[in-house]
């Protein structure tokens, strides 16, 4: 059974059909690793779910759940209210007031191994999108103690953008909780959330870049009135 999605397939409609035939010879066959694969193809959310909509349905039982799981996170709006916190460099921050335009909230930890590299990409693209309406909010999970290493941190890596930080660890942060946020090394817990315009979010999944989507919201209309809800 193969692992990945290769070159031996020269079209999208090759993948769809060339895939679907595989699961449903080997149904118990655990094949998440190649619809990721294939899923990885995706340039933007809508992409994506088109992608997985066209294999609902399929007799493979990982493939299916994996499906399922996915559909139920994107299709799953987060009611944000009105959520106000007063930033580590004393920045108050509204998203009330943010809305109209796009914005990601990232949570990290200093103890996950690549919180570095995640924070190198997105002032990467902070630097490429933050003048046509993105705004980035990070919440460190670091519990009260390290506070003057999360301000070493945030200054080492020249971090423009406001921090949150409850001082209380991962578990008790409050935003982390009410995003349905976590962390963790192995990268299976999202640990982004992009609100758009219309104020509602929804979690960027785990090991997936931000960017695409980001372009996409970036390009919705501003909306004359602002839901907090998912509609």
């Amino acid at each position: 059974m193969p692992q990945r999605v290769t070159n031996d397939y020269r079209t999208q409609k090759a993948v769809n059909g060339g895939l679907k035939n595989l699961f449903a010879r080997w149904p118990s066959y655990d094949a998440t690793a190649l619809i990721k694969s294939y899923l990885s193809l995706a340039k933007n959310s809508d992409d994506k779910k088109a992608m997985l909509t066209e294999f609902q349905g399929t007799p493979n039982t990982s493939v299916a759940s994996y499906i399922s799981d996915q559909l139920a996170l994107m299709d799953t709006g987060i009611p944000l209210g009105n959520t106000t916190f007063t930033a580590m460099d004393g920045r108050e921050v509204n998203l009330e007031k943010l809305r109209g335009k796009v914005v990601l909230v990232h949570a990290w930890s200093l103890a996950v191994g690549s919180t570095s590299r995640a924070h190198a990409d997105l002032l990467d693209i902070y630097k490429a999108y933050h003048g046509k309406g993105l705004e980035i909010i990070g919440i460190s999970t670091a519990v009260a103690k390290n506070k003057d290493l999360v301000l070493a941190f945030i200054e080492d890596k020249k971090i423009p953008w406001p921090e949150g930080f409850e001082g209380k660890g991962l578990r008790q942060n409050t935003m982390v909780k009410a995003y349905g946020l976590g962390l963790d090394e192995g990268g299976n817990s999202p640990t982004m959330l992009l609100i758009d315009k219309n104020g509602k979010a929804a979690l960027v999944p785990a090991g997936q870049s931000p960017e695409p989507e980001i372009n996409r919201l970036l390009k919705q209309k501003r909306p004359t009135r602002f839901n907090c809800h998912p509609s």
